[in-house]
């Protein structure tokens, strides 16, 4: 059952629809010259036209004289199948069981029913006035009151199995959605006028939205059953502005031939929903290393080695003592050789390294370099002997030369 809600007041300002021109609507409604109205029920009102029933309102509204919204007007409106096979006895209960839920039964009021629209023939109402001050002089409060008639329209329709207003309004733009989708997967481009032409022939009409200056800012689609919505309300995607952009694109890609295929599917399963936060892989800062680069400098730290180690044999040969410094200077050359061997090792394993041959060469080379510190420590130490084997005969050859020379 759907349900609109109107404020009329008896003022003369112009921008204000009379409590006397409403009633006067509602009680003359004619369609395609022939009577639609007929009067269901009153209470308290004896006038033969509206503006002897707002007569009788007006003495109720002395004590409000700042209050604009004399009138209270509501719309009832239940669905063509809900309603072909009403009586006016069944009206007149529906208009005073929405009354009496929005606590207006001690108020002067007036219920018509209109068999139709100039839309929808078939699309029976009730118009319903009322006067905003109650019989016993009490102001009735209108806070919140759409929300009031919309839960009692929403109540009535659950105890007698009737659609909900909410639900007529679903439906209404789930069946315009449906149209407009149709029309639009058939269109070549977009054209409003061409547009409405196609609704109009499904029983939908599109009146346009312009602005003072003329310019055209978006339409209004009414439903078969005679409400009327804007087009954002019917949907996001059925606005004016994204209708003429989605066409663009689709004619564009058409004309194109563009298909919207991937060149390279993916065919993992990604758990990531869509607009859920998705990790980037982080980019490898790992230093890479040259593989010719490192085996290199392996080589020439062999060669160092092998100078030193050649240097210490030469000396160990000549029975010459070797200088302490020397020695520990030749041993710390080692050590760093080890140490460069080490960080070298590191280096190529930080790499990531796939290159098996590289590898094997990295290992080879560790290990001869390991071959050669081990050697040229032998020979440190074996020369560290002879040098104290050959000490006294050195110490004597000194001891002779002296005596030598003092002769």
């Amino acid at each position: 059952m759907n349900l609109k809600r109107y404020f009329h007041d008896d003022s003369k300002r112009k921008e204000h629809i009379s409590c006397t021109a409403a009633l006067e609507y509602d009680l003359a409604k004619e369609i395609n010259g022939e009577a639609a109205a007929t009067e269901i029920h009153r209470h308290e009102l004896f006038g033969c036209t509206g503006e002897e029933m707002v007569q009788e309102m007006k003495p109720y509204f002395v004590d409000f004289p700042n209050v604009k919204n004399n009138c209270l007007r509501f719309e009832v409106s239940p669905s063509v199948e809900e309603s072909a096979g009403m009586t006016d006895a069944d009206w007149a209960k529906l208009g005073n069981d929405f009354m009496q839920r929005m606590g207006l039964m001690n108020h002067q009021y007036i219920i018509v029913k209109h068999s139709g629209t100039e839309k929808n023939s078939r699309q029976a109402h009730l118009h319903i006035l009322a006067n905003r001050v109650s019989l016993s002089g009490e102001l009735y409060k209108d806070n919140w009151i759409g929300k009031r008639a919309t839960e009692a329209a929403n109540s009535i329709a659950r105890e007698r199995n009737l659609v909900q207003s909410k639900d007529i309004g679903k439906a209404n733009r789930e069946e315009i959605k449906q149209a407009m989708d149709g029309i639009l997967a058939r269109m070549q481009g977009f054209d409003l006028a061409e547009f409405s032409r196609e609704l109009e022939k499904l029983g939908f009409r599109v009146r346009e939205a312009r602005a003072s200056t003329g310019k055209l800012n978006g339409y209004y689609v009414t439903s078969r059953s005679g409400t009327e919505y804007k087009a954002s309300e019917i949907g996001k995607g059925y606005t004016l502005a994204h209708i003429e952009k989605t066409q663009k694109n689709l004619s564009i890609t058409q004309s194109a031939g563009i298909m919207e295929t991937p060149s390279n599917p993916k065919t993992e399963d990604y758990t990531y929903k869509q607009g859920q936060y998705s990790p980037r892989k982080r980019k490898d800062t790992t230093p890479k290393v040259n593989p010719q680069l490192a085996v290199e400098l392996v080589f020439q730290e062999l060669k160092r080695v092998e100078a030193y180690t050649k240097r210490i044999e030469d000396a160990t040969a000549k029975k010459v003592e070797i200088d302490r410094g020397s020695l520990e200077s030749a041993e710390n050359r080692l050590k760093n050789v080890l140490a460069d061997f080490e960080r070298q090792g590191n280096r190529m394993k930080n790499g990531s390294y796939v290159d098996k041959k590289v590898s094997m060469y990295s290992i080879l080379c560790a290990f001869f370099s390991l071959l050669f510190a081990c050697l040229m420590c032998y020979l440190w130490v074996d020369a560290a002997k002879d040098r104290d084997n050959y000490k006294r005969y050195y110490e004597y050859f000194q001891e002779m030369d002296k005596q030598k020379s003092g002769e």
